[in-house]
């Protein structure tokens, strides 16, 4: 090969490799040019492997597109939670147990008055005892309103012995309870009978006597 066509093929290698990648469809950088874009890279061919490490941030993700098939797991930690944002509709069913819940972290206010499924429904039957409870934690208003059942007894002789109950109703509860009568009938005994009051007296008058009984219900 004669120097000229020499010469000429090292003055032309350049514009020779680029003739041969455009023919071919394969991308290539020139030295100095920086000219690979895009359009030089064939759709899906950029593989983990070619991405430099912190490459990709946040402003090169699309919003909403991360899914929870895209997350490590554990990769979302308390840390990445923020506080009280969390509602009952996160949670997945009987995912709160015991041992979640710090002890003494209710109190009367945290529950619901109107009996609705995200209060009391939540709460096992017999659950909740007393070691479940703060100090302070349930006031009078929050148990509910106190009604007076009262009876009166059938006729007390004089010189004779009586009784007479009062009793709450069906879904009530005795609280205590007490009777009206008179300085000359003698109380024997006054005290809970069932879900009522119970007095026991003598009638130590010379007449007839009743007695009215008065039990104090929880409603």
């Amino acid at each position: 090969m004669s120097n000229p066509i020499r010469a000429h093929i090292r003055s032309n290698v350049i514009g020779y490799v680029a003739l041969f990648f455009a023919i071919s469809g394969t991308a290539m950088a020139l030295p100095g040019t920086n000219t690979v874009n895009s359009g030089d890279i064939i759709n899906g061919e950029v593989r983990n492997p070619d991405i430099h490490t912190d490459a990709v941030a946040s402003g090169k993700i699309e919003n909403g597109q991360v899914r929870q098939v895209d997350l490590r797991d554990t990769a979302v930690d308390s840390a990445k939670v923020e506080d009280q944002s969390l509602t009952g509709i996160d949670l997945g069913a009987n995912s709160v147990g015991l041992s979640e819940i710090n002890q003494n972290a209710f109190f009367a206010g945290d529950i619901s008055n109107d009996g609705s499924p995200a209060g009391p429904l939540q709460i096992t039957t017999g659950g909740v005892d007393s070691g479940d409870i703060g100090n302070s934690a349930v006031h009078a208003d929050e148990l509910g309103s106190i009604t007076t059942r009262s009876t009166v007894s059938a006729t007390i002789p004089a010189g004779g012995n009586g009784s007479a109950i009062a009793s709450c109703l069906a879904g009530e509860q005795i609280l205590s309870g007490g009777n009206d009568g008179f300085f000359d009938v003698f109380v024997v005994a006054s005290r809970q009978n069932g879900n009522g009051w119970a007095v026991f007296v003598r009638n130590t008058s010379g007449v007839n006597r009743t007695i009215t009984v008065h039990a104090y219900c929880l409603a």
